[in-house]
């Protein structure tokens, strides 16, 4: 990647101070987003609401530069704060009958879970995938049934860092008449994504992780096809149509997905992750994708040569920007003795995971390497 050092230069104080390998976690914030940002903030503090109207625009522009990154609509598009809160707004809106079914993967993050367990109340029933009895694709064909209405998992998995293959789960999944709803945290930002080829129905994802972008900011595909069927439970006043007109009590909702947008927005946060999604599509998603494959294949090369076994699938087509590998004696210390070298990754259910983004380098990989080599 021939504009590296361009590239690390919108990280120029982290990567003096620490070989960052923890994307998968929280991201750094490049200069320019936090300059956006700052920005907006000295507007604000000297300006008021005078150029309010920018602010709007700002939200149509990163909802179009949303669209882009997933090949969706603009109308497909509802701005959020979270993953959760896209998954909220399925769990609460669709219309669900008692022995409705949903279908999960065991062992996935658990804000895949808790959105659903308060339709237990209702009479629905939540499945479960074992992913240890076999290939993932085949096991959730297998726990379909006629009454299987949704299909929730990860695009990519925070622990293992297997990457689904969403075209064809979602044929297995819409033979039956069932819909697939996606976490894509783990993989925007990472790997380039065409909802309308993966025939997906719902994404979710936040923008803190691969994305670069501020916390408590996210986003909700909805295709359109079924958004009718999605009632709206949490109403504001930004829900309906000119919701600008203060002496109206017009209850006919927005159109697109924008009407599951209740209330005010996060501005700053939207700020960030325009500028963020902005320059992701620039550099080309992937780009993108090629560099972090070549640097987690290195990795993975690293990892098995120490001895070191392995979760993340070997196969390029199965994987993203994770890496995770079981480490021997105390996981704390060797977590600890990194954090000291100033290696930044994580530790989850007993497994170090490493998460590279595509400005990290081979020297930093091999940094790790050699820093995990003298603990063992």
């Amino acid at each position: 990647m021939e504009e590296l050092q361009t590239y690390r230069a919108e990280f120029e104080t982290i990567t003096q101070n620490y070989v960052y390998l923890n994307h998968a976690a929280v991201s750094p914030l490049p200069k320019r987003t936090v300059q956006g940002m700052q920005q907006f903030l000295e507007q604000r503090r000297d300006h008021g609401g005078v150029w309010e109207d920018t602010w709007w625009q700002t939200l149509e522009e990163t909802r179009n530069l949303i669209a882009q990154l997933l090949h969706a609509k603009p109308e497909e598009i509802a701005l959020t704060k979270s993953t959760s809160d896209g998954l909220l707004i399925l769990s609460t809106g669709w219309p669900w009958r008692a022995g409705d079914q949903i279908l999960l993967i065991r062992d996935e993050f658990p804000a895949l879970y808790y959105p659903w367990v308060p339709l237990r109340d209702q009479g629905v029933e939540i499945r479960w995938v074992e992913p240890r009895d076999g290939p993932l694709l085949a096991q959730i064909e297998k726990a379909l049934t006629p009454r299987t209405r949704w299909v929730v998992v990860s695009w990519v998995d925070y622990l293992t860092g297997r990457r689904l293959n969403l075209g064809a789960l979602t044929e297995i999944v819409h033979r039956i008449g069932a819909y697939v709803a996606v976490d894509g945290i783990q993989g925007l930002g990472a790997l380039p994504l065409d909802v309308q080829k993966s025939r997906i129905d719902l994404l979710v994802a936040g923008g803190p992780k691969w994305l670069f972008g501020p916390m408590a900011t996210g986003f909700l595909y909805l295709r359109q096809e079924i958004l009718e069927n999605i009632k709206v439970r949490l109403m504001g006043w930004l829900s309906v149509e000119d919701f600008m007109d203060f002496d109206t009590t017009n209850h006919r909702l927005r159109p697109g997905a924008q009407r599951f947008e209740y209330a005010t927005y996060h501005f700053l946060g939207i700020t960030g992750l325009k500028i963020s999604l902005r320059w992701l599509l620039e550099i080309g998603l992937h780009r993108i994708a090629d560099r972090i494959r070549d640097l987690t294949t290195r990795l993975m090369e690293g990892i098995a040569d120490l001895g070191l076994p392995v979760l993340t699938p070997s196969p390029s087509t199965q994987r993203a920007g994770i890496v995770t590998c079981q480490v021997p004696g105390n996981p704390e210390t060797i977590l600890q003795t990194l954090q000291r070298e100033k290696i930044i990754v994580a530790l989850r259910k007993g497994y170090l995971r490493i998460s590279p983004h595509f400005y990290n380098t081979e020297e930093e990989i091999e940094r790790l390497l050699d820093v995990l080599k003298q603990m063992l």
